[in-house]
């Protein structure tokens, strides 16, 4: 499990897009890229950090680039500049943008299209609700790895993530666990509507 991110990450796109009321982002999630690797999480250690994003969101409708003050655009912008960014070769690295989505969340179609065009991968979870307050992550997909590793074997489908109870994680707050975060900050419950405030 990834631990919350507290970093802000500036972006000059996402500034000017916003006119200048937002001039960074802070992704739910942090983590690194690796060569060779071209799976949305890559293993603990890494060899380009702070290259792949995650985000949490729980919004009923389309996140696309000007979704929350362009907070999208904003990550692509960052992760365009981090260290996966500059790798080359054929095994070379990929900065990744990785959404976790409620089932009445979808990522536009420009997300993937602006990120392919800087050679960022864009992967989708979707959280599943089995009843009785058993969620689980599904197996995340890539919105445009066929645009961005054309000509190199695609990454092979993977298991569903894992599982968790809403009762668990109403009581988490307890025993010193982050609750999950929904939106931008919000902190909440998955399967519930998140707020849509930009950070």
């Amino acid at each position: 499990m990834l631990p919350s991110n507290g970093k802000v990450f500036p972006s000059a796109w996402r500034e000017e897009a916003s006119d200048k009321r937002f001039r960074g982002v802070k992704p739910d999630g942090v983590t690194g890229a690796i060569q060779g690797f071209h799976g949305p999480l890559p293993p603990v250690i890494s060899t380009h950090p702070e290259s792949t994003f995650v985000e949490v969101k729980a919004v009923k409708g389309t996140v696309n680039l000007e979704y929350a003050q362009y907070q999208s655009l904003g990550m692509l912008d960052a992760l365009s500049k981090s260290p996966a960014a500059s790798s080359t070769g054929p095994d070379r690295a990929y900065p990744s943008l990785y959404f976790v989505v409620a089932g009445d969340t979808s990522i536009g179609t420009d997300v993937g299209v602006r990120a392919a065009s800087n050679q960022i991968l864009v992967w989708v979870s979707a959280v599943r609700d089995h009843g009785g307050g058993k969620l689980q992550v599904g197996p995340p997909w890539c919105m445009n790895c066929g645009a961005v590793l054309q000509g190199k074997q695609l990454p092979a489908p993977t298991l569903d993530g894992p599982s968790f109870y809403v009762q668990k994680l109403r009581a988490s707050g307890d025993r010193g666990l982050d609750k999950p975060i929904l939106d931008d900050g919000l902190v909440g419950h998955p399967g519930t509507p998140g707020n849509t405030r930009p950070h």
